[in-house]
């Protein structure tokens, strides 16, 4: 991550949020990206947001120059970038202490950044194929991410593969998620979900209910609930004991949906996708309570702030916004 000289710019909206807002608008909007945002990630302490995705075309459209960029949540400057990427920046995200990124995408490679000085400070091997999700342990030991038809569980102290889990042929859009306990990663490669327990990488259960691939995946805090968006527009909520759908959400616009994710109190599920929208879910009951609309194009990530009371979405019109979390009606 260099810091530096190409800084975004960022348009600041007083507009408190509330359920009875007929029209909310974000609390800001954050631009600077030169292509589609693809990914999201707030640190810890909620002060930092991380975004990452395409960047800009060069040597006639054959490769791209893609910067991670970091954010001051408080004032919506860009404060720094990380460069290392040649191709767009599928996924990232912060170590539990904070101190380390882990980013992935199209050059089939894995950085490991130190936020402190923005630089990288490990690359790991570089895969056969495009990474297209990962995520750290909740004890930040290990680092797992959804390479082609496997998942590599890696060990960051001694730098070595702990687990290799393989099975999915469909490897586009493979998506993998960790249980908050770190015992469960779930896996989808395809229209199924797969359940390997993250120490032995034995296979402890399979859900099978899209009809097409799945394009995210996230456990609710509490662990009892796992969420799957797919390319159809349906939502399902899974128990993961049981392997059994407790709902089944569909927001309502045709389209896919993106990106799915849990409030830190577990009682809110956003979605977000191709109908430009975030529909705000109550888990619990099944029921959409909220819809925030002010994107031009498709919301392909978001992300909650550690404190529960920010939601930042991003996506294909290359802005960040960041939304106050609606009241309840």
């Amino acid at each position: 991550m260099t810091t530096g000289s190409h800084f975004g710019v960022v348009a600041l909206c007083l507009v408190a949020l509330t359920s009875s807002a007929p029209a909310a608008q974000p609390q800001a909007t954050l631009k600077g990206h030169p292509g589609e945002i693809q990914c999201l990630a707030f640190s810890p302490d909620g002060k930092t947001l991380a975004s990452g995705g395409r960047g800009a075309a060069i040597a006639g459209g054959r490769a791209e120059v893609s910067r991670i960029k970091l954010w001051d949540v408080a004032s919506g400057r860009q404060r720094s970038e990380l460069a290392g990427h040649a191709g767009e920046v599928r996924c990232l995200a912060f170590s539990p202490d904070g101190k380390t990124i882990a980013s992935a995408g199209r050059d089939k490679t894995i950085r490991l950044w130190n936020v402190a000085t923005g630089k990288s400070a490990k690359q790991i091997t570089k895969h056969a194929n495009w990474v297209f999700s990962l995520g750290f342990s909740p004890d930040g030991r290990t680092l797992s991410w959804a390479n082609g038809g496997q998942v590599i569980v890696w060990d960051l102290r001694r730098g070595r593969k702990l687990a290799e889990l393989k099975g999915h042929s469909q490897w586009v859009f493979a998506q993998l998620a960790q249980s908050p306990d770190g015992a469960t990663l779930a896996w989808a490669g395809g229209a199924d979900i797969v359940l390997f327990d993250a120490d032995s990488a034995k296979e402890k259960s399979a859900f099978r209910g899209h009809v097409n691939r799945v394009l995210s995946l996230a456990f609710s805090p509490d662990g009892k609930t796992l969420a799957s968006a797919g390319w159809n527009g349906v939502i399902k909520l899974w128990n993961p004991t049981s392997a059994s759908v407790q709902a089944t959400l569909k927001p309502g616009s045709a389209g896919r949906v993106w990106s799915v994710a849990f409030s830190p109190d577990g009682k809110t599920l956003a979605s977000a996708g191709d109908d430009k929208t975030i529909t705000l879910w109550d888990p619990a009951t099944g029921k959409k309570f909220a819809t925030l609309k002010a994107h031009s194009d498709s919301i392909l990530a978001l992300a909650f702030s550690p404190d529960g009371k920010t939601i930042a979405s991003a996506g294909r019109d290359k802005t960040i916004m960041l939304w106050e979390l609606p009241g309840r009606p």
